[in-house]
């Protein structure tokens, strides 16, 4: 299912430490400072997604990423709070519609928020802030599995190889949860498959 059902968001500064990713996958919970935390955001209804493109610069592979999202009214309290997050470092945990939660940011690498605002036109248009949380630069946006404390014991990869006169070559690398799939005109029927766990 597409969209982001739920938006939590806490500043860096409040922010202890972060599990190092594990095959893209934070397990373990974040440390906050005392008196810090996540704090949920309500975004209206079918407006927020996160948007990720891939760009590469003269350093290597960067990630563009984006969550754009609208919140409804116009109040000066909660213009003084996107003003204050303007200035800010953060970082984002939401979840998806199929379920998954992600952490967008990391100790090294928050992300900025930004926001305009518009009346609308008329009675079908929105009155609101259009608002983004924002980053570019090396990825920054991980699975979360808070309430894992450590990454699968059976963790390390299965190398495919392939062996010919030439030697052995290594064809595909597989981590615990991915599939491999072999398209050739050759019968692999005949063949021995030998998993090694190093």
């Amino acid at each position: 299912m597409s969209g982001v059902v739920s938006l939590q968001v806490v500043r860096k500064a409040d922010v202890v430490a972060i599990p190092t990713p594990v095959l893209g996958v934070i397990y373990g919970d974040i440390t906050f400072a005392a008196g810090g935390g996540l704090v949920a955001w309500q975004p209206t209804s079918q407006t927020i997604n996160l948007q990720s493109s891939n760009s590469q610069t003269a350093h290597g592979n960067a990630k563009e990423n984006v969550l754009p999202f609208v919140l409804p009214k116009d109040n000066p309290t909660i213009r003084r709070q996107l003003e204050l997050a303007e200035n800010d470092e953060l970082i984002v945990v939401y979840a998806d519609g199929n379920g998954k939660t992600k952490i967008f940011g990391s100790l090294d690498r928050p992300v900025r928020f930004r926001f305009d605002h518009d009346t609308g036109k008329d009675s079908g248009s929105r009155n609101g802030y259009l608002c983004e949380f924002y980053y570019s630069g090396p990825e920054n946006n991980f699975f979360y599995e808070g309430t894992t404390p450590a990454p699968p014991a059976s963790g390390a990869p299965v190398l495919v190889k392939w062996q010919n006169s030439l030697g052995i070559i290594t064809i595909a690398t597989a981590y615990p949860g991915e599939v491999v799939t072999i398209n050739s005109d050759f019968d692999y029927t005949s063949f021995d498959i030998t998993t090694t766990i190093v």
